[in-house]
């Protein structure tokens, strides 16, 4: 049973102040994820049917307030970010697109720090948005989900979901994908429909040869152009876009 977050924290609608009897973060696993890159407009579209939704940034310390993102910020966020895959720019930063996205306040906990700073965990489960990467191999001519690894390719955003987890004061195991028990488990449906919706499955050409993966691209990007991706030889297969 894996530990959801990279770092911790207090629930939305309770006090900044410290809590003394703060509550175990969460334990979860058999995690399913979606790999993407979509437009800004398709994801837009994602947030539109998940509102009312709280986003929080899960990486890194903040001052009181600045850790809870609006969806129309990240956009814009997010829109930079396929600007900067379209020039080449893989300096760019990606912090913001570590976060939580829930829609019950309560499923996450804010840790105040002694110097007023906070971060947040998971108590319940939520969707979970890190920065999406694929690892090529030459040798295999492979393309893996990855989120460890010194040289990958970046692809959108990656979005984790637990299928189960332990009732953090019973101690059960409960299904995470059902509500009840899970408040957030509709934003699972929600996500996985729009993913059949407005995303497939893209293949890559090599040396000439087309590579079918699991990674998923927008309706609207089709002729999206990966200029880090294209400086290796890969290329998005138009025949995949069909």
């Amino acid at each position: 049973m894996s530990q959801t977050s990279p770092s911790s924290g207090e629930s939305p609608s309770s006090a900044s102040s410290p809590n003394l009897s703060q509550p175990r973060q969460l334990e979860a696993s058999k995690w399913l994820d979606f790999v993407f890159l979509a437009s800004e407009k398709e994801l837009g579209r994602l947030f539109e049917q998940l509102a009312p939704v709280t986003l929080y940034r899960s990486k890194g310390l903040f001052k009181k307030g600045e850790a809870e993102i609006g969806v129309a910020d990240f956009l814009k966020e997010y829109q930079k970010y396929l600007t900067a895959l379209i020039t080449g720019d893989e300096g760019y930063n990606l912090d913001p697109f570590y976060l939580y996205i829930t829609q019950e306040p309560t499923a996450l906990f804010r840790k105040v720090l002694p110097d007023g700073r906070e971060h947040a965990y998971t108590v319940l489960p939520t969707l979970i948005m890190q920065p999406g990467k694929i690892v090529y191999s030459p040798v295999d001519v492979s393309f893996r989900k990855s989120a460890f690894t010194e040289d990958p390719i970046r692809w959108g955003v990656k979005i984790t979901f637990p299928q189960v987890y332990l009732d953090p004061q019973t101690r059960v195991l409960l299904r995470a994908d059902r509500s009840p028990p899970s408040p957030n488990a509709p934003m699972l449906k929600i996500l996985r429909q729009w993913v059949r919706d407005e995303t497939f499955p893209v293949a890559f050409e090599v040396d000439g040869k087309r590579q079918q993966t699991e990674f998923r691209l927008g309706n609207e990007l089709k002729d999206f152009k990966h200029v880090a991706m294209e400086k290796r030889g890969l290329f998005v297969s138009r025949a995949g876009s069909s």
